[in-house]
């Protein structure tokens, strides 16, 4: 990635700090994710200090979101399909409505 000079002029811009505790995860974790070109939208400061758009942030932060809930869905197929769940209801009371 290039570097882009001035990113203070851009007011959407926030530090490293600011867009992990956004996506929680660690500073370090984010850099990982920035320098492996998984996340765009970062500029550098004159002195080298990097900052990331917001919108960047944000629409990584969705792609995450919907990304895991795909894997979690079809985790709970998978479960389904090997009839997990039976095993774990197994000699649970059922509860009838009245």
């Amino acid at each position: 990635m290039g570097r882009k000079q001035n990113p203070d002029s851009d007011h959407d811009a926030m530090t490293i700090s600011e867009a992990a505790k956004i996506l929680r995860v660690s500073r370090t974790h984010l850099n990982t994710l920035i320098d492996e070109g998984k996340l765009d939208g970062v500029r550098y400061t004159q002195v080298g200090h990097r900052r990331i758009l917001r919108a960047a942030v944000l629409a990584y932060k969705e792609e995450s979101k919907t990304t895991q809930k795909k894997g979690l869905n079809r985790m709970v197929e998978a479960s389904e399909r090997m009839r997990l769940y039976d095993r774990e209801l197994e000699g649970l009371p059922v509860r009838r409505k009245s």
